[in-house]
């Protein structure tokens, strides 16, 4: 059994009062393998969401479906 995240491309995040995630789209994606999750796993799921993404110069944030963007974005 695995885990699910929850990528965020293509929006952006602001503070009112709390982090909230605007515009964009929201992709979860479940059945991953917390031993063989890494940065070059994630950033393969984002390339197959958006063909324009650059994985030296875009920034990524992922969370757990059930965290919070509070406290759980990493």
């Amino acid at each position: 059994m695995g885990f699910k995240v929850e990528f965020h491309i293509k929006g952006f995040f602001i503070k009112d009062p709390g982090l909230c995630y605007k515009g964009g789209e929201k992709k979860p994606v479940s059945g991953l393998d917390l031993d063989r999750w890494s940065y070059f796993e994630a950033t393969d799921h984002i390339k197959g969401f958006d063909s324009t993404f650059d994985r030296f110069g875009d920034r990524v944030w992922w969370k757990v479906v059930d965290g919070s963007l509070e406290h759980d974005l990493k």
